[in-house]
């Protein structure tokens, strides 16, 4: 539970988020060299249903949701900084049609 000070006390309780979709794509990875690679890719997604839960002052609040089709297209870089086992992951995906807009992500891996 989230208490919020206002003008006047309230609550909110947020509870757990579902959502049940279907993704599909493909990636292309091309190797610059040996410690670096860049890849893009596409992808369709449809959302069957979604479902985020939350109150404020006990009354049930809208649920968000993305149900339907979106598009994706990705472009991104990997690097591995060394010899060990560890590489980093930069990517932006743009989406189109019920999800629309950017998304950028940085990821650190370690493979064993």
């Amino acid at each position: 539970m989230i208490h919020i000070n206002g003008q006047d006390d309230a609550d909110m309780h947020f509870d757990s988020v579902n959502s049940h979709r279907l993704r599909v794509g493909a990636r292309l990875i091309h190797a610059l060299n040996e410690k670096n690679k860049i890849y893009g890719g596409l992808g369709y997604q449809y959302e069957f249903s979604g479902d985020a839960r939350a109150t404020y002052r006990g009354d049930g609040t809208p649920s968000p949701g993305v149900k339907g089709s979106s598009g994706l297209i990705e472009l991104g870089w990997q690097v591995t900084p060394g010899k060990g086992p560890m590489a980093i992951d930069f990517g932006v995906t743009g989406w189109v049609g019920k999800q629309r807009g950017v998304t950028a992500n940085l990821q650190a891996c370690w493979t064993f």
